[in-house]
């Protein structure tokens, strides 16, 4: 199975801050993770408001070993329709989660996410919390 971490699975990966996540991911092959353009400009983003060159270093060493998905034409079109369907039925989410959700539908991987009541609203989005 092919995971994708969400951008709060790589916050505590790096920090060590849940013992739970930290022994699912070392008991899978590496190969098996993934993370996507989204997730990697959300922790860019945070890294340099913060200003953390320290705790920068950590993040780039683990995300360097993981494949990178980018946001496609498919993933596009995925996040189109999740998001008519999210706002038709009174339910609209974020749209960097939406667009996160996308790319892991179009790459047919799971979403690893301390947040699955948030992204449980998508139908068809495969989620899993290991935290």
């Amino acid at each position: 199975m092919i995971y994708m971490f969400d951008t709060n699975v790589i916050g505590y990966l790096v920090r060590g801050t849940s013992t739970k996540l930290k022994n699912k991911v070392y008991m899978e092959d590496p190969d098996n993770f993934m993370i996507n353009s989204i997730v990697y400009a959300e922790i860019e983003y945070g890294l340099r408001k913060k200003n953390a060159h320290g705790i920068a270093k950590k993040v780039h060493a683990f995300i360097d070993n993981l494949h990178m998905i980018n946001f496609d034409r498919n993933a596009a079109n995925i996040y189109a329709q999740i998001r008519i369907t999210l706002e038709k039925s009174g339910t609209p989410l974020d749209n960097m989660d939406l667009l996160i959700a996308a790319c892991a539908m179009s790459s047919g991987a799971t979403l690893v996410s301390h947040n699955k009541k948030h992204f449980s609203k998508i139908k068809g989005l495969k989620v899993e919390d290991w935290c």
